[in-house]
């Protein structure tokens, strides 16, 4: 058993030296809980021993009220709990419905009473409606709105237009509190996920998506006033986490069609001397994810992935070409005018993104996850949108990225 131990400790130490550039922003991941244990005459009672249980995976935390009657569990891995509070003299109490968000501070009170430990009071708790411990505005988009609000690209930061100050233009690019998108920071996991180039998460904005919707449990959007945890950025905060595997299996599946026949007919642009020719348009999304325990209470596992193959008409021409300068451009150039415009081509936009998780409760007071996110995209004729250039002013597209994240959730001590 001693050799365990200082296996355990060796390993944990081992860990936190390679993330230690981490720690600083180790908890915008989590988010936390706190509050007091009274009597039922409004006395503190100082000693109470409080027990927090994480309802999905089993994780458990225990803490020792304060002289002033007060606890604090921080950071705590977003999910439901339950929390029982007991003293000996008293009826134990349990608090159940405990819904711990990302980057949240929840306050829960107790108040027991005289009595005996075999009798146990249960209470139903409700959310708080406002987030009074926290100086920073945050807008969350939370697991139920990501999984059933209807969204077209799979890409969950097009969720981004439905909290308050922000929009996503054309390119994909968000913009919150009205500035421009460069001065965003992305953080997935707790790992900076930005580009600061383009202004956007990293992996591009060319591919369809980088993290799979069906993989983002949730995540946050904080406009302004931001907490010290965050930085990098004079816009917005786009923080967000993916999923983790339960106790239960679960197994999530999913397939979207569209081709043409759902979209209105092709028209001529303005100015254009044709219109685009009759060309397919499909569109194809699917994947599946899975999760559940290898050891229950102990190690979960969550994999996900994601698949988009689409094909699209983009309609060229040179607009307001000087009639009989066809040989002068051919010469120059060396091609052929009529292979170059007043042509249909069909760009492509191909995607495979795969995302495997694993948590690992060491103990009562340590939590290990690792993650990795690989993304692959390719793209035909994709160099460039613009329906004024030549065929030959585009090319093959391709893309590959590789995410991975290590973050260990220690408490090394009591409140």
């Amino acid at each position: 058993m001693k050799g365990r131990n200082v296996f355990v400790t060796l390993l944990v130490m081992t860990l936190a030296l390679l993330a230690s550039p981490m720690w600083a922003q180790s908890n915008i991941t989590t988010g936390e809980v706190l509050g007091t244990v009274k009597d039922a005459e409004g006395g503190v009672l100082p000693g109470s021993t409080v027990e927090l249980r994480n309802v999905d995976t089993g994780l458990v935390r225990r803490a020792v009220t304060n002289a002033q009657g007060a606890f604090r569990f921080e950071f705590v891995p977003v999910g439901t709990y339950e929390i029982r509070a007991e003293l000996s003299g008293f009826r134990p109490e349990v608090k159940q419905g405990i819904a711990v968000s990302l980057g949240t501070s929840v306050r829960v009170e107790f108040t027991l009473n005289v009595g005996t430990l075999a009798e146990e009071v249960t209470v139903t708790a409700a959310a708080p409606l406002v987030e009074t411990t926290r100086p920073d505005v945050a807008n969350a988009v939370g697991e139920i709105q990501i999984a059933n609000l209807p969204l077209n690209g799979r890409d969950f930061l097009d969720f981004i237009a439905l909290t308050p100050q922000s929009t996503v233009d054309d390119l994909g690019r968000a913009h919150i509190g009205g500035m421009r998108g460069i001065q965003n920071n992305f953080n997935i996991d707790g790992a900076n996920a930005q580009s600061s180039f383009f202004g956007e998460e990293r992996g591009g904005t060319r591919p369809a998506f980088t993290f799979s919707q069906g993989a983002i449990k949730e995540f946050q959007v904080i406009p302004s006033s931001y907490n010290v945890q965050f930085g990098n950025a004079s816009g917005g905060i786009i923080n967000a986490i993916t999923k983790s595997g339960t106790n239960d299996f679960k197994l999530e599946g999913w397939y979207y069609f569209r081709d043409e026949s759902m979209m209105e007919d092709f028209k001529k642009p303005p100015a254009a001397t044709v219109a685009p020719q009759k060309r397919a348009f499909e569109q194809h999304q699917f994947g599946l994810s899975v999760g559940g325990p290898f050891i229950k209470d102990k190690l979960h596992y969550f994999l996900s992935y994601d698949g988009q193959r689409l094909d699209r008409p983009l309609a060229l021409e040179f607009r307001n070409f000087p009639a009989g300068r066809e040989a002068d451009f051919e010469a120059k150039t060396g091609l052929r005018l009529a292979d170059e415009s007043f042509r249909t081509i069909t760009q492509t936009n191909d995607d495979d993104v795969i995302l495997g998780k694993l948590d690992w409760q060491v103990s009562s007071s340590l939590l290990a996850t690792f993650r990795h996110n690989y993304s692959n995209y390719e793209g035909q004729n994709a160099t460039s949108d613009s329906i004024t250039t030549g065929v030959s002013n585009n090319g093959l597209e391709r893309n590959k990225f590789n995410s991975s994240v290590l973050n260990l959730n220690a408490v090394l001590g009591g409140n």
